[in-house]
């Protein structure tokens, strides 16, 4: 997968959890409350920090984005602790799975959100 925009990444993940909604309702719902939408936006602006590298592979993400996906990461944590970052993470490690091209990316995009997560909270890596 190539860069995506915010713009992007939010028709995606409305997509996404449409799509998720027919198929695991009730997971959906278990998500629906504690995924809100702040939440929601908050995945999506690290995922769009994610996503800005065409290969994740190279690990070529600037110093403001890691910074940005870190502190993005510390604010689900001090709204909801370790359980908010675990949910979090799921739902975008699902969704990048989903949206991925090949396995490979998408292994690369997870790796790279479990190590520039490491220290946030009790999140280690």
């Amino acid at each position: 997968m190539t860069a995506m925009t915010y713009e992007t990444i939010e028709n995606k993940m409305t997509e996404y959890i449409t799509k998720k909604g027919g198929s695991y309702g009730r997971e959906v719902l278990e998500w629906s409350a504690e995924f809100s939408e702040w939440n929601y936006e908050i995945n999506k602006l690290i995922l769009a920090c994610l996503y800005t590298n065409d290969d994740p592979v190279e690990k070529d993400y600037d110093e403001n984005q890691e910074l940005m996906i870190k502190k993005y990461g510390q604010r689900i944590h001090d709204r909801g602790g370790m359980r908010a970052l675990q949910s979090n993470y799921y739902i975008m490690s699902n969704f990048m799975r989903d949206e991925s091209v090949s396995n490979h990316i998408h292994q690369s995009h997870i790796s790279n959100l479990q190590v520039i997560w490491d220290g946030v909270g009790e999140w280690r890596y």
